[in-house]
């Protein structure tokens, strides 16, 4: 599998089951400001591999448009729940063989500039991500050009 497609599987999955945070009324969610933000991955299992990426983004957008494909696919996200400033969510998929695949999350906001995120797979997830575990960190580290 391309690199490219499971850092974009990962962070997909990530920004999708995030975006329930910005769907609830009765959910406090932390902001992140547009910019140029840096993605650093390390996947465990499966090879285990580290890919950075840079792009600018406004993580916001990029949140609800991951949310509006992963309903399409029929996904679930699990309400999210918060300890201090770490937030906890899952979503479940249905996968071709008519399986479900499960990932969950845990995202710790470090700021409106920079959060971490460790995703675990189930199995049937890991062809789309890449990786049973993951660890991304993100940072933003300035405005766009």
């Amino acid at each position: 599998m391309p690199i490219g497609r499971a850092i974009f599987g990962s962070i997909l999955i990530l920004f999708a089951s995030f975006s329930f945070i910005a769907r609830s009324q009765a959910e406090v969610k932390p902001s992140f400001k547009p910019g140029m933000w840096e993605f650093h991955q390390v996947s465990h299992g499966s090879g285990g591999r580290t890919v950075d990426l840079k792009k600018c983004t406004d993580p916001w957008k990029d949140m609800q448009a991951a949310n509006a494909k992963m309903k399409k696919r029929g996904c679930e996200i699990s309400p999210t729940t918060q300890s201090g400033n770490v937030y906890h969510f899952s979503a479940t998929c249905p996968m071709p063989d008519g399986t479900k695949g499960t990932s969950t999350t845990d995202l710790t906001y470090e700021s409106d500039s920079a959060y971490t995120a460790k995703i675990a797979s189930s199995p049937e997830l890991v062809e789309m991500t890449g990786s049973s575990k993951l660890e991304i960190t993100a940072k933003r580290t300035g405005d766009c050009p």
